[in-house]
């Protein structure tokens, strides 16, 4: 929405992130790896750190690349 939420995570947390990827490439690729609930979706790191976005799932993020954003 308008005032959606951003979700900013590392791209060296992503062992699988290369620099010749793209933002795009880059969600598509985290969101292949995550799992989806019914709880929401779960997103692991290489380090295995999870991250679960309740209420949330892989389709609405897929929809929304936006809304993710890797440094």
């Amino acid at each position: 929405g308008h005032n959606a939420d951003l979700l900013q995570l590392r791209a060296a947390d992503y062992a699988y992130l290369t620099p010749a990827m793209t933002q795009a490439q880059d969600v598509a690729a985290v969101l292949l790896n995550a799992s989806c609930g019914s709880i929401g979706t779960t997103i692991v790191d290489s380090h295995g750190d999870r991250l679960t976005l309740a209420g949330i799932g892989v389709a609405a993020l897929s929809a929304n690349p936006g809304l993710v954003k890797f440094v």
